[in-house]
């Protein structure tokens, strides 16, 4: 595990969960827990295992599923709280270790147990939650703010929830004025103490406009007690609540488009720098304009950070997956191929050319890197690459490459043959390109056309060389076995592929009129591939995201 380029510090741990279970601490994968969530063309399914909130205590760490699963430090805890129709959406952890989770509808629970219920009314639901020392604060979308059991509100903030704009979505605790910050989608900012007002003091009215202009996180640096809140476009503004009134001023305007999956859910500070977390996987720190870190898989939700060292007894580690094949060609045929690698646990793989055949080019410039070749001479050549992830010894990976004379028998024609492909894995929500290269040993030309492609995949064809598209395919050993999906040919037979429909078709063009009258030999044939189920980027909308796609953690 290693620090991020724009993070300075060994000594940092920065938590990042993706709404899909995987848990990132810095570019490290900690865990790939459980879930059945699926995107596709926008529509979610099996929504309710979305992995949503996340606390860390001390060295251990603890993440909340919407249907009430937890897990601390990769492992379940019993009992699962009970769902019905709200989702489990935010979590408070005691420092004793007891557990407590909060629903949209105002259930409690403690340690698995529901132990009260707040009131809750159509189109009011809850939007955040924290503890402080015994006490337990529930923020309703409507300003409402309950403590404890209490079934009477303490405190009841302006707003109509019945607008966007004016929904309360966080609050904080100022433990310096004993009071707590509170934020409005439209940029109102109040305080509500013991022994205020009811309905709270203003502090700010900081700048919105659309929906992409709206805001979606609160924070505190508990040192200079600044606030800093961020909007859904990137407009990050800073509060400092000590002047009177409230000295308010930008702060810098990270890239993003506030929609789609561009916009911002999640803010947190690292010595009093903030540090954001886009939708899409993109982290942000201070007054860089460039992201520190891309993490792949995309629908990330909370981000946290500490510099205790985490419980990582539960982690598994896993091998970085290259993909190999051998390629056949003729003298004078150029082929081209991507260096695909990855690694469930890490964002950060070093590869390094070993070898190449003479007068080959290794591009490191294209993302994965590209090999290219016009190979002039008969014979067998390799290219070596090897593959680092920093915590082992290098391993070098051998692509094969053949070079063979056409037959020039006219009256023997031979089948076109895929080449070998070994160990492809895709990570959730992450472009995949697959090369899908056939040769023709007669040297005819061949044609590349399609059958029903799944949903979320693209053919594309150059020349003779396919790359077959698929965004996001499941990684083999990120969830469940059941997910695993293996490209392979079509098998041939009588009839349309023996009843099933090919995904990739391959022909050539009849050798000459015996041939298509029924001489001996095969005027074409036919292979394909079969991939598994796709989950493209989100192209949730903040208007429509899942409930609170937007909670600060």
């Amino acid at each position: 595990m290693t620090a991020f380029a724009g993070v300075a510090d060994a000594q940092l741990f920065l938590f990042s969960l993706s709404g899909f279970g995987r848990v990132v601490v810095n570019d490290t994968t900690f865990y790939a827990l459980p879930s059945e969530l699926e995107v596709k063309a926008g529509a979610v399914s099996n929504q309710q295992e979305e992995w949503f909130d996340q606390v860390l205590v001390g060295s251990d760490h603890y993440h909340l599923r919407l249907d009430g699963l937890i897990h601390k430090n990769g492992v379940r805890l019993n009992p699962r709280l009970p769902f019905t129709d709200a989702f489990w959406f935010a979590l408070a952890i005691a420092p004793g270790g007891d557990v407590f989770a909060l629903d949209t509808n105002g259930r409690v629970a403690q340690n698995g147990v529901v132990s009260y219920d707040l009131p809750n009314a159509q189109g009011r639901i809850f939007r955040d939650f924290l503890y402080h020392e015994g006490d337990r604060y529930a923020l309703r979308n409507d300003g409402k703010i309950y403590r404890n059991a209490n079934g009477t509100e303490v405190w009841d903030l302006p707003g109509d929830a019945a607008s966007d704009a004016e929904l309360w979505i966080g609050f904080v605790y100022d433990d310096t004025d004993d009071r707590i910050y509170c934020l409005r989608r439209d940029g109102i900012v109040r305080y509500v103490a013991s022994g205020g007002p009811a309905d709270g003091t203003f502090v700010a009215d900081l700048p919105n406009g659309t929906a992409i202009e709206r805001f979606s996180a609160l924070v505190q640096d508990p040192a200079t007690q600044r606030l800093f809140a961020i909007r859904f476009d990137g407009s990050l503004w800073q509060i400092d609540p000590t002047q009177s009134p409230a000295n308010v001023d930008i702060f810098t305007d990270y890239p993003g488009t506030g929609s789609g999956d561009q916009y911002f859910v999640a803010l947190t500070l690292l010595d009093g720098v903030p540090l954001a977390l886009r939708f899409d996987g993109r982290l942000y720190q201070g007054l860089l304009q460039d992201p520190i870190c891309q993490l792949q898989g995309g629908r990330f939700q909370s981000i946290a950070a500490t510099r205790i060292t985490p419980v990582a007894t539960n982690v598994k580690a896993f091998k970085p997956v290259v993909s190999t094949y051998a390629t056949t060609c003729h003298p004078g045929e150029a082929i081209s191929f991507p260096i695909l690698a990855n690694d469930i646990n890490t964002e950060d793989l070093t590869l390094a050319l070993v070898a190449k055949p003479e007068g080959s080019t290794y591009d490191t410039q294209t993302e994965p890197p590209t090999f290219s070749w016009t190979p002039t001479t008969v014979g067998s050549y390799a290219l070596q690459v090897s593959v680092a992830e920093g915590s082992a010894t290098p391993k070098t990976f051998t692509w094969k490459i053949s070079v063979r004379e056409p037959d020039a028998d006219p009256l023997k024609n031979k089948k076109p043959i895929f080449q070998k492909l070994k160990r492809v894995q895709g990570l959730v929500g992450t472009p995949l390109s697959i090369p899908l290269r056939a040769f023709d040993p007669d040297g005819d030309a061949l044609t590349y056309s399609t059958g029903p492609l799944p949903q979320g995949h693209e053919l594309r064809c150059a020349d003779r060389d396919p790359q077959l598209d698929a965004r996001g395919l499941l990684a083999p050993g990120v969830d469940r076995s059941a997910r695993r999906r293996r490209l392979r040919k079509a098998q041939q037979g009588q009839g349309p592929d023996r009843g099933r429909d090919p995904l990739l078709v391959l022909s050539e063009p009849p050798r000459c009129a015996a041939l298509r009258d029924g001489a001996p030999g095969r005027a074409g044939t036919r292979a394909g591939t079969r991939a598994g189920k796709t989950v493209p980027a989100s192209q949730a909308d903040p208007a429509r995201a899942p409930i609170l796609s937007a909670r600060q953690s």
